[in-house]
Formats: C-alpha cells, structure tokens, sequence
C-alpha cells in the first residue's frame, strides 16, 4: 500500500494487511476495518487498472505496457490473436515484481486473459450496473419483508462485500444494530430506532458511500 499512497498518507499506515477491492464501480482500493483506514481511488496515485476506463490505463505493472499497447497489436498491426501472442510481443504478464508494482499485488494475469478476450470478441470488458438500479428491483417488494422493529437504510456505491462490510462497522460504531448488509441490493437492515440520520448520513459519507433512502 505504502508503494502506491502518497507518503502523506504513510503515518496511518497501521496494518500490516489491507484488503484490495477490484470491483471497477467502486470507489474504495484499500481497506483495513479494524483501524477504519480507507483509501479511495483519489487517494492512491497509482492508477489502478481494475478502476479505470481509459485505454492508457496500465495493465502490466512490471513491463510498462498499456490497455491501448494491446489494442495495438490486435487492431493495428493484427498480429496477435491470443494471449500467448499477446506476451510474445508485448511482454505483458512476464515480469517478477508484481507484488511491489501493481497495486492489487497480484500479477496482471489475474485479469489479462480476460482482457485479451474480450477484445480479440470486440466487446467492452466490463459492464456497469448501477446500485440505485438494483435497488429500485427491489424496493417495491421489500415493504412486505421488513419486520415492525427493522428499519432499511439504502446505500448508494455497495460494489462488494468489503463495502458491505465497510458501512456496517461504522454504523455498529454508532451504535446501530445491523442485521444485514447486501451491497447486491444497497440495503442495510438495521434493528431499532433512529435518532439522528443527519448523523448516519454524515457518517456513512465519510467512508466513500451516500444514503439515499431510509424505509421505515
């Protein structure tokens, strides 16, 4: 982590284990609960593949070669037509320094097969699925399911369990019992009154997420 934050931040690196988030909607990179440390994309001045659309994002950390050095080479020059070919020309994958270089630390074959077939397919690599869309799937049946005590918070930017987990610890630091958090859906159940949702809102905006709706 220390090899990709600004050296601002290396004082409150308490952990000696941070989480790493490669889901390409959400905001957060690094996470450690336990110390509340969050790092935010804007926040780690590396750009990290998973994270960006731009065809000059970095695939091979190691060897310095780009999304566009690879369309390159299957548009352009239509000289490759597999990974194999892909690493034959450009290197990508073949390094020795991943754990340092890339910011999940792993190495871009994690993700560079992939990549390599979704454009030798011509489709785009990823698909974007709105949390505000899910939730609005599932809304209008919910009022059935929730219990007179439970009240649902539903939280904007949920991508992965690691948000999940991230917005339920600090509600429970607030005090808030939380029954479920599902960032498939963006609800966080919680059990019991609320007293301040200024507060709940203010809070759970601290950590990279919006509360858009309380049903109570």
């Amino acid at each position: 982590v220390s090899n990709h934050v600004d050296s601002y931040y290396w004082d409150v690196l308490k952990s000696d284990w941070f989480w790493f988030c490669p889901n390409p909607d959400c905001s957060m990179v690094y996470y450690e609960n336990k110390n509340r440390i969050y790092f935010l994309k804007e926040e780690v001045k590396t750009k990290v593949f998973q994270k960006e659309k731009s065809v000059e994002r970095p695939v091979c950390y190691c060897l310095s070669v780009r999304d566009i050095d690879i369309r390159r080479e299957i548009f352009e020059k239509k000289c490759c037509d597999s990974l194999e070919k892909i690493q034959e020309y450009t290197k990508a994958g073949t390094g020795r320094w991943c754990p340092i270089t890339n910011p999940s630390g792993k190495c871009c074959k994690e993700y560079l097969q992939e990549l390599v077939n979704d454009l030798l397919n011509e489709k785009p690599p990823y698909q974007v699925y709105g949390t505000l869309k899910r939730m609005a799937q599932t809304k209008n049946n919910e009022q059935l399911r929730i219990k007179k005590d439970e009240k649902i918070l539903y939280v904007e930017g949920m991508h992965c369990d690691g948000c999940a987990v991230t917005v339920k610890s600090v509600l429970e630091e607030l005090g808030i019992k939380v029954k479920e958090a599902d960032y498939k859906t963006g609800k966080i159940r919680i059990e019991g009154e609320i007293t301040d949702k200024k507060k709940i809102a203010e809070t759970i905006s601290e950590v990279g997420y919006q509360l858009v709706d309380i049903q109570e």
